[in-house]
């Protein structure tokens, strides 16, 4: 039961902190489970194939033994899990730091991450791995960028390194036992710790993306403030 109960053990503080009435997270429920479904309907389907190309496996050993899709059942939980967490941190932070700004290091960062992702993207040819989730990453970059606020960029900017604390614990444990395992000719072969490179890269897309849509709808639907959520 290892990859479950890490699933909820990473769920279980900002699920029950939901309920504080200081972020209002549990109000927006109904938008979190439409993001949920929008992007975990994406990231499941990339899974479910490079997981049936062997690009990574899973340790049965660690798993309650129960598949869908040809995953595992801990691996959907995985995106509902994570996510809602991220989800849960931007609205944390935006409580506690409602202005916050970059100024023109936004710009530069940004360009630098773009780059360096379409770099690493043309000079992985070869790596399944590496090169998808880059090309994706530098994708969700731009995105996100041209498509909302300037303040959700800046805010993502703060919320990649502040999620990494979390993420080194998840994605340690999940490498470290391991329940998640790589074939290391589609990667780089470079690990933090025991966590490979581009693991780093796909935290990024998840939270772009997820945040992303998030704040998409918000802006569509407005805020709510209520139970429900009413159309703006």
């Amino acid at each position: 039961m290892t990859y479950l109960l890490i699933n909820i053990g990473a769920i279980i503080i900002p699920l029950l902190f939901s309920f504080d009435p200081r972020f209002g997270f549990v109000r927006k429920w109904p938008l979190v489970f439409i993001v949920l479904l929008i992007q975990g309907t994406f990231f499941i389907a990339w899974d479910a194939w490079y997981t049936s190309l062997g690009i990574w496996s899973f340790n049965n050993q660690h798993l309650v033994g129960i598949h869908i899709f040809g995953l595992p059942l801990e691996e959907i939980l995985f995106f509902v899990c994570i996510p809602f967490c991220l989800l849960f941190l931007h609205e944390v932070l935006r409580y506690f730091l409602p202005e916050w700004k970059m100024g023109a290091w936004m710009d530069m960062l940004l360009i630098a991450a773009i780059i360096f992702l379409s770099v690493l993207a043309v000079s992985s040819n070869g790596l399944a791995y590496t090169q998808v989730v880059s090309l994706l990453g530098a994708a969700a970059l731009i995105t996100v960028r041209l498509t909302l606020p300037r303040s959700v960029t800046e805010r993502l900017f703060l919320l990649f390194p502040l999620h990494l604390f979390f993420f080194y614990i998840v994605n340690g444990l999940l490498t470290a036992f391991p329940v998640v395992m790589y074939d290391d000719t589609e990667n780089l072969a470079l690990r933090v710790f025991t966590i490979p490179v581009e693991d780093h890269i796909y935290s990024l897309l998840m939270l772009w993306s997820y945040v992303g849509t998030y704040e998409a709808l918000l802006m569509r639907y407005g805020r709510p403030t209520s139970a429900s959520v009413s159309p703006a």
